[in-house]
């Protein structure tokens, strides 16, 4: 059991610093381990949540479909809760957004079930991506704002949250207050080290900056959100961020490279 703990922690860990790959073998090392059905769920788990940084949505899929039955046998709210944010989730990355609202309100019902507030934090902020999909920019930054007041600065959670309110920011046409948002995310989640929140936060910054004009400024944050997203293996912020050069490129005249950074980015998405 210690050794399937440790093993836990270290998939952990990784993830959190950047080193998926490594991270997802953490996990279905302490899933083959596990001398019970818990630990063996917390694997899955984890696995799963590797497999979404790196956008391999069909393993993280099924990782997830054998973590579910084992936490609905065993009754475990505070996983069944999370299990249904990470498919919230995986099914937003897809573009599945009525699949995506269905399981975040699924993952706030056992949250509130249990009392657990990050849980409570996690569904809410799954809930606000369901309404930004659909456009509904006024009700996704509350929600938001909600989960990040009940997050007390935990950075794993209030940073990609607070990038979202810089998202609904932007949309709102707040574009100094967004960039402010981002800046300072990003400040954070480098001081923090937490490579995943370092990721988004820089893809956010230099998107807000795009689109505010700020094109030298832009390049800049996109060149180390290129450099981190690559560090974690994460293929979708690689490509989103490919797209943003190429219009930098684009804006500049350059049409020959800016055509390659968009075929980079069409081949990894």
């Amino acid at each position: 059991d210690r050794d399937t703990e440790l093993a836990l922690l270290c998939g952990e860990t990784l993830r959190e610093i950047g080193r998926s790959t490594e991270s997802i073998a953490a996990f279905q090392r302490a899933r083959e381990l596990a001398g019970d059905d818990l630990r063996r769920c917390r694997g899955w788990m984890g696995i799963a949540a590797g497999y979404r940084v790196t956008g391999e949505f069909e393993a993280a899929m099924q990782a997830l479909g054998e973590a579910q039955p084992i936490a609905e046998r065993l009754e475990l709210a505070i996983e069944g809760s999370r299990i249904h944010h990470t498919g919230g989730n995986l099914y937003f990355s897809q573009g599945r957004i009525s699949e995506c609202d269905a399981q975040h309100v699924l993952a706030l019902e056992a949250a509130e079930q249990c009392g657990d507030a990050e849980s409570r934090a996690r569904a809410l902020s799954g809930l606000g991506d369901a309404r930004y999909a659909q456009g509904f920019m006024a009700s996704a930054l509350d929600y938001f704002r909600r989960c990040v007041a009940l997050c007390e600065g935990q950075i794993r959670i209030a940073g990609p949250n607070r990038c979202m309110i810089g998202h609904c920011l932007w949309y709102a046409n707040q574009l100094d207050t967004a960039i402010a948002e981002a800046h300072s995310v990003c400040e954070d989640a480098q001081r923090f080290g937490v490579v995943p929140v370092r990721v988004f936060a820089q893809a956010t910054l230099t998107q807000v900056l795009t689109e505010a004009g700020r094109f030298e400024e832009a390049r800049a944050s996109g060149d180390k959100a290129l450099v981190l997203a690559r560090l974690a293996g994460s293929r979708r912020y690689e490509a989103t961020v490919l797209y943003f050069s190429a219009e930098h490129k684009l804006r500049q005249g350059d049409r020959a490279r800016a055509r390659d950074d968009l075929e980079q980015a069409l081949a990894l998405a």
